[in-house]
């Protein structure tokens, strides 16, 4: 029996949220709901963590938390951050509540559900690609995943 393996992405906001956290929590809400019966038939699950945060630095921060082996024979989690994934840069503007991410010279307060899409993309092939390939499988030998 192989169990599924969770991803989950964490979505940092303050209680009282802002337009621009209550937006990409909706976008990210929509993304698990569609991706999720997908990624089931990859024995992936997808769940959406909400972690509280006040710091304007920190606030509407998406990350990806995945299992890796640890050197014992057991999995320890790994967190990224979006920005990461994808190269993005992030600014906090003067007086501003939380984060913005810019993207191809375009500062973005909401992030894009295309944005979004594309790390998770990229988290589910860094999974399914297996390996210690890096998760690229341009000219691919085959390592049994």
């Amino acid at each position: 029996v192989h169990s599924m393996t969770p991803i989950r992405i964490r979505h940092y906001t303050h209680a009282e949220r802002s337009e621009a956290e209550n937006t990409t929590g909706l976008t990210l809400g929509r993304l698990v709901s569609a991706h999720a019966p997908r990624f089931a038939a990859l024995e992936l699950s997808l769940d959406l963590e909400v972690v509280p945060c006040d710091d304007p630095a920190e606030r509407n921060r998406v990350t990806f938390v995945t299992p890796v082996d640890d050197e014992h024979g057991g999995f320890e989690e790994r967190e990224i951050a979006l920005e990461e994934l994808l190269g993005l840069e992030v600014v906090v503007a003067p007086g501003a509540n939380h984060r913005s991410v810019v993207y191809e010279g375009h500062t973005y307060d909401a992030i894009p559900p295309g944005i979004l899409a594309d790390g998770l993309l990229r988290v589910v092939m860094s999974l399914i690609g297996g390996g210690s390939c890096g998760g690229s499988c341009e000219g691919c030998q085959g390592c049994g995943h």
